[in-house]
């Protein structure tokens, strides 16, 4: 059941590198449930594997009663039962219990419909894909095939229980390999997200634009964290404001109409105008995540022939089992997946407007900005660098500006008195003219974006 479960969940997080679409089903849960919670919030996942396991359980207590002999075909019979029951019944009922789609909201918004066909025909063929091998392995794994029979004897210590493997040290090597996967994950986590660490307190200019006008009427600052596994696509689509993509970690490239590419790199900025038609894709780091797509399907495949071969033996069964678990947790975490962040301007109507991707999450939302006129503006995104050892640094704008912590803490001194305290991912806005200082806390370097909205004349 662990093993198949792995399989299932490491393969749809995955598989976009072969082409099929995304289909984060655990942040999908958490974009109905608690739309406003971080996608990998823990009652999506819990709730998913809650019902990966009654599934399971379900299946097992059929076959304790008689009603199906567990093996690999009747597992894989259930598993397409299964795919169809929750393309054709769960999905649709959760498109319905989500919040409609608000104002303002990208055009591609991932909402459940039936067999997620909105996504395109790979997303039912992904989604079967998963539930025949999740189906198949829990089906060879709870048969006989599974197990060893019964001793005919005593055991002589020439025959084959001598020869036989012995079940301790499969199972000690199995978790040796789990724990060298850990430690791989690791390395390549800390290469994949190293930040970009100035090594002096100052201010960069990251990127900039010239807009025609602001959305009519009152406006809000937005902040949106978005990820994506390699190989994942968002759009095309065009959006009705301006905003800046800043990459946290990964490559977030943007692909606009006009032919161009931005490629988005840790550290680095781009700015979308409005009216742009573009997509945003993750097409770094495709091979690893496809190795280990077709890697799941391999040990899958292990598992059911080592089950259904004459020299069955439980022994044999734990290796590619342990693996399986192995490298379903590694798909499952992905560290090959980009994170950026996307901060713009929008109109009111656009407040709690769907995520445009499951795996969205709202960071923050400010105080009502402007009106502002009908004239050109100066969109600019700056990277504060903040020292505990160096004085505060002062920012100003002669318009509204949004400020962002990318990392650290820090303390903002606005001009009138009044102080916040904002750690990681935490911001704040300050309203045209206003002045403040910034101050690191906690004797760490400090990390700050600061999109400034300028009147052009005053750029």
């Amino acid at each position: 059941m662990l093993a198949g479960s792995a399989a299932w969940l490491g393969w749809l997080t995955v598989c976009p590198a072969l082409g099929f679409p995304s289909l984060a089903t655990a942040a999908m849960l958490n974009l109905v449930l608690v739309p406003r919670e971080d996608p990998g919030f823990w009652l999506g996942w819990a709730l998913l594997v809650i019902g990966l396991a009654f599934v399971a359980l379900v299946y097992l207590a059929l076959a304790a009663r008689g009603r199906l002999r567990p093996s690999i075909a009747s597992g894989a019979v259930y598993g397409a039962l299964c795919w169809l029951v929750a393309g054709a019944l769960v999905m649709p009922l959760l498109g319905q219990v989500g919040s409609p789609v608000a104002a303002g909201s990208a055009a591609d918004p991932m909402r459940g419909s039936f067999m997620m066909l909105d996504l395109g025909l790979g997303a039912p063929i992904a989604a079967l894909i998963a539930w025949l091998v999740f189906g198949a392995v829990l089906g060879a794994t709870a048969g006989p095939e599974a197990v060893d029979p019964p001793s005919q004897g005593p055991a002589d210590s020439s025959g084959s229980a001598k020869n036989s493997p012995s079940i301790r040290g499969v199972v000690t090597g199995g978790a040796i390999l789990l724990v060298g996967l850990a430690v791989i994950l690791v390395a390549i986590g800390r290469i994949v997200r190293a930040p970009v660490e100035p090594s002096a307190a100052g201010t960069r200019t990251l990127a900039s634009a010239n807009v025609p006008s602001l959305p009519k009427g009152t406006d809000f600052f937005s902040v949106i964290e978005l990820s994506q596994p390699p190989g994942a696509t968002l759009g095309p689509h065009v959006h009705t404001y301006s905003g800046a993509a800043y990459s946290l970690a990964g490559v977030a490239t943007i692909s606009f109409s006009n032919g161009t590419t931005a490629r988005v790199a840790p550290g680095q900025a781009a700015f979308i105008v409005a009216g742009q038609a573009h997509a945003h894709r993750n097409g770094d780091d495709q091979v690893p995540s496809a190795l280990l797509a077709i890697l799941i399907m391999a040990l899958a495949m292990a598992v059911c022939l080592i089950a259904v071969s004459r020299r069955r033996r439980a022994g044999f069964l734990v290796v590619p089992l342990v693996m399986l678990i192995g490298v379903g947790t590694l798909g499952i975490l992905n560290p090959w997946s980009n994170d950026w962040l996307f901060i713009s301007v929008r109109s009111t109507t656009g407040r709690g407007a769907e995520m445009p991707m499951a795996s969205s999450a709202r960071l923050f939302e400010s105080p009502d900005v402007g009106p502002f006129e009908n004239s050109p503006y100066t969109e600019k995104l700056d990277e504060i660098t903040i020292v505990p050892s160096a004085s505060s640094t002062n920012v100003e704008s002669a318009g509204p500006a949004a400020l962002v912590v990318l990392d650290g803490r820090v303390e903002v001194q606005s001009s009138s008195g009044s102080s916040v305290e904002l750690g990681s991912h935490g911001a704040t806005v300050l309203q045209p003219g206003a002045a403040a200082q910034l101050s690191s806390l906690g004797g760490q370097p400090a990390h700050v974006l600061e999109l400034a909205i300028n009147p052009a004349s005053g750029s």
